[in-house]
This record gives structure tokens, C-alpha cells and sequence, in this order.
């Protein structure tokens, strides 16, 4: 049970909540409270949230303000030691793939009618640069979002569409530019998704020389076959973006055991076990 003194660490930082009253810090009050700021605890793999706030994706930086909802599909270790945590946009379109998972509108997502949970369009938030407002929550679903996590993130693919017909494929090392910002990173997603949508899901980098944060737990360090040569950097497994494929430019390749060094991270930063 919280206290109204207990001194939080969240991303590096210190959050003092000494005023907030114990009702807000009740957690059977969390779904009908206002939007937080700062309060990792609050937020839970399996949360139904509507976040509002700055990310990376789709075009370029994002401001989300339109009250979408998504579902937390980060492990609460993640969300704790980082700050970040991972969504997965719900939307109300009828659901048309196997990576999709159907959501009943319920008492426990609190959704006003039938939507779906789409996890090859990951983005990461973190609790310092937007607001988060959980407002139900999909446990009873999350063993089928496991397993559509497992799909948009394997072999699915590899051996069977040609990378010669494809713009970007799994493992690509990857420059983002927006005209505004700049992003690197390994295209995580596999390659049918890769071949049959105009997105792809990137895990960050962070390359020799480049100032980031990185925790170490959730990051893992490979090899790039750069187009100038050899390199190494770090990926940070808890930072996962989807980005057009419009703005992404092919920079190196990666093994395929560097691959699998990365999809072990992943599976720990998403809570699935293999």
C-alpha cells in the first residue's frame, strides 16, 4: 500500500507525492482519476490508458492529444526501472488479422463498444513527457495479446517473402528522418507484416557516440554490418516506435544471431515467455 510520504524514483528522477490525498492513492480509485503525471506505480501491463503527450512514430515526433486508448503491453519491471512504458493503439475498425485481438466492451476495459488491440503498431510513452489516465484494463485478454505479441515480433516470413521485393526487412539498421528529427534503430518487425504494410516497428539504437540513456537490463549491445563498415551500438529493447517505411532509410544489416539477442531482450521487455 502506497504511503502519503513514500518518495518515488521514477527515470531518474524524484516524485514527492506528500499532498495528494489518500483517495487518489487508493488503487480501486485509479480508473476513475484524472490524468497522472509521474506515477509509474499507477500503470500496469494489461491497462487500458489513454495517454496524451509526446512519442516518436507513424511520420515523425507525435503529440497524441485525441484520447485514443491503448493497451500496456511493457512488463511492470520495465515501466518501474525506465519510465516507459509500451502501447498498443485500440481501435474500433473490425478486426482483420491474427495479430489483432478483439476486446469485449465490458465493466473490466470499460470500452464503450467492441474494439481491437493492434500490437504491430507499438509506440513507447514515458510518464515524464505526457499524461497517462488508466480507464480499464484487458487481463482476461492477455494471454491471446501474448501471443499476438509472438507473431508480429517472429520468424513470421523469413524463408518466404523475397527482401529483394521489400523496401525494409527485420534486422535492417535504419535512419529516421522527419525534416524535424532524427531516429536509428533495428526494424524488429517481421517481415510479412514488413512486406504486406507501408509501417514497420523500430527498436532504438544507441550508436558509438551518440549521448542517450540507456538501462542495461532492457538493452542489449550487437554488431551492425554499417554501409561504412562495422559498428557497434546498443539497442534499447524498451523504446519500440512504428514508423512509415516512407521515411525510413537502409543503413546496415544485422546477423541473424544478433537478431535472436535482441528478441530475447524484447520478450523480457514485453513480459512473454518463449
Amino acid at each position: 500500500m502506497f504511503s502519503v510520504s513514500m518518495v518515488t524514483r521514477v527515470s531518474g528522477a524524484l516524485f514527492c507525492p506528500i499532498n495528494l490525498s489518500r483517495s487518489i492513492l487508493n488503487p480501486h480509485n485509479l480508473i476513475s482519476s484524472p490524468f497522472i503525471r509521474g506515477f509509474s506505480s499507477f500503470i500496469s501491463r494489461g491497462d487500458i490508458v489513454i495517454y496524451k503527450g509526446f512519442h516518436k512514430g507513424e511520420l515523425g515526433d507525435v503529440v497524441q492529444n485525441k484520447g485514443r486508448p491503448n493497451l500496456v503491453v511493457s512488463s511492470d519491471s520495465v515501466i518501474s526501472k525506465t519510465g516507459n512504458f509500451l502501447l498498443a493503439p485500440i481501435s474500433t475498425a473490425p478486426k482483420r488479422h491474427d495479430f489483432e485481438v478483439e476486446l469485449s466492451a465490458d465493466n473490466q476495459t470499460k470500452l464503450k463498444e467492441t474494439s481491437k488491440v493492434m500490437v504491430n503498431q507499438i509506440f513507447t510513452a514515458n510518464i515524464k513527457e505526457g499524461k497517462v489516465k488508466k480507464i480499464g484494463t484487458a487481463l482476461s485478454h492477455m494471454d491471446s495479446v501474448d501471443e499476438a505479441l509472438k507473431v508480429c515480433f517472429g520468424d513470421l516470413g523469413q524463408g518466404i517473402v523475397d527482401p529483394d521485393r521489400m523496401k525494409i526487412t527485420r534486422g535492417d539498421f535504419v535512419e529516421i528522418d522527419d525534416g524535424n528529427s532524427h531516429f536509428e534503430g533495428i526494424v524488429v518487425s517481421n517481415n510479412l507484416g514488413n512486406f504486406s504494410s507501408r509501417i514497420a516497428m523500430v527498436a532504438d539504437s544507441s550508436l558509438e557516440g551518440r549521448s542517450i540513456r540507456v538501462v542495461d537490463e532492457f538493452s542489449t549491445k550487437i554488431r551492425v554490418e554499417h554501409e561504412n563498415g562495422p559498428k557497434e551500438m546498443t539497442i534499447r529493447c524498451y523504446d519500440i516506435n512504428t514508423f512509415s517505411q516512407s521515411i525510413m532509410m537502409r543503413r546496415g544489416k544485422i546477423k541473424n544471431n544478433e537478431m535472436e539477442k535482441i528478441l530475447k531482450v524484447l520478450n523480457l521487455v514485453l513480459g512473454i515467455s518463449v
